[in-house]
């Protein structure tokens, strides 16, 4: 299957080892993804040439049995791995890791993926909306938090190597109207995977909401939205919380969308910040080790 990530295409296969190549053959350029997968090898559409999972080519039909001529290949991903549920890819070698959500296999949990949504909101944007806890009664008026004062206590966001955690607690409005008292803790492995779990007082829900964002291109961003809850039993509470869930996202997304600017600031003086931003703040100063380390 072909793929969008950082303004590049890729053909994604499993050989049955997972191999990701550019999406371009490198004789005419013809999209491997287009081809078909053939006795472990991806093959181009266009002249049939195969290639093996480290983007070497094995076989060119034209040329018979002769020998594949040097400096024939193709540059496969630094790393391809499933994890998640999902397919991750590094261009390059990766920096950071893989993020950690430990209630996806621990017992007792339902697993429920919504439907993949993409937006001409950046992934960077639609991050760092995710980390802001201060925009609850307002852009979330209709869901969750009608009744939330809005008022954000003093927190601290530590950074851990390329992960940053705080944690905010608030009224919950349900959908019936019942209210309870909810601890949010919030983690961001860089750069773009976020993870929210959210304890209720007094009924001991747990609901855990994991966030991916495939950046594809500058106005195109792939979002992945996971609930992970311990308190679904039915088709139609999992329907339920997946339809509410649904309408938080778009939501969001509908102020993402109406931005001028497609990208973030991580010059702190461009915008005005306050206590309520701080793990928002402490994500971009990741981001931006990020940027620089992966320039050397």
């Amino acid at each position: 299957m072909r793929v969008r990530l950082l303004g590049e295409s890729w053909a994604i296969a499993r050989l049955p080892e997972l191999v990701a190549l550019p999406d371009r053959c490198p004789h005419r350029a013809a999209p491997l993804s287009r081809g078909r997968v053939v006795d472990i090898s991806i093959e181009c559409p266009d002249h049939g040439w195969r290639f093996d999972h480290q983007g070497r080519v094995v076989v060119i039909p034209a040329l018979g049995d002769g020998p594949v001529p040097s400096g024939c290949r193709s540059a496969p991903a630094a790393g391809v791995t499933e994890h998640l549920g999902l397919v991750w890819i590094a261009p390059e070698p990766p920096l950071a890791p893989l993020p950690d959500v430990p209630e996806w296999e621990a017992p007792g949990f339902t697993i429920v993926p919504l439907e993949p949504r993409r937006t001409t909101a950046s992934a960077a944007a639609t991050a760092d909306n995710f980390l802001d806890v201060g925009h609850f009664p307002f852009l979330h008026a209709e869901t969750f938090a009608a009744d939330d004062p809005g008022i954000v206590p003093e927190y601290t966001s530590p950074i851990d190597g390329w992960r940053t955690s705080f944690v905010h607690e608030a009224p919950w409005d349900h959908p019936d109207g019942t209210v309870e008292h909810s601890i949010q803790r919030y983690e961001v492995t860089a750069p773009f995977s976020l993870r929210l779990r959210i304890e209720l007082i007094p009924s001991g829900s747990i609901k855990t909401i994991v966030f991916f964002c495939q950046p594809e291109d500058l106005d195109s961003t792939r979002l992945y939205k996971v609930l992970v809850y311990n308190d679904l039993e039915t088709d139609e509470e999992i329907a339920s919380h997946a339809d509410f869930e649904t309408r938080v996202v778009d939501e969001d997304l509908a102020m993402l969308e109406l931005l001028e600017e497609p990208w973030l600031a991580l010059r702190p003086t461009a915008e005005c910040h306050t206590r309520a931003d701080r793990g928002g703040l402490a994500w971009r100063r990741l981001l931006r080790r990020l940027l620089d380390e992966a320039a050397t």
